[in-house]
This record gives structure tokens, sequence and C-alpha cells, in this order.
């Protein structure tokens, strides 16, 4: 019989450091990182899916960012994992 429970579906991804770069990297992204570093695993994949899947487009997070230009960083930042 075996122990614990048994593995869940899927692979599990593990992103390492982010290092939000000021004068480079909008408030806006920032702001998003700061949220998804706090948010409960459940929570962080909601939150990467719907960004992915542009659900951040129409939404300004701080004010201070344009909306096409946070779409386009989170892409170019999550296309690489």
């Amino acid at each position: 019989m075996g122990r614990g429970r048994p593995p869940g579906l899927g692979k599990v991804y593990y992103l390492g450091r982010l290092r939000a770069v000021p004068g480079i990297d909008p408030p806006a992204l920032v702001a998003f990182l700061e949220r998804l570093e706090s948010a409960p695993p459940e929570r962080k994949r909601a939150m990467l899916r719907e960004a992915l899947t542009g659900g951040v487009q129409g939404r300004v997070v701080d004010g201070s960012g344009e909306d096409a230009e946070t779409t386009a960083l989170l892409d170019g930042l999550l296309e690489e994992f």
C-alpha cells in the first residue's frame, strides 16, 4: 500500500526568482508580481491564466500603466516559462 496521497495531475513548474527592474518594468507589472507573490497557490494559477488569456486587458492595476503595454510585457515574461 502506498504512503501519502497520490501525485496530482499535470506538471509542477518552479519559476524561481523574478526581478522587477526599476525604470524598465512598468509599475503595473510590479503590482501584479507583488499580488502574485502573496497569493495562495490556487489563486496564482488563476492569476496567471487570466494574464495569459487576456483577462488583464481593460483593467489598469494602479492607474499609471497602459493595458496593451502591460499585456505585452506579461506575455513576454511568461513566454519564457
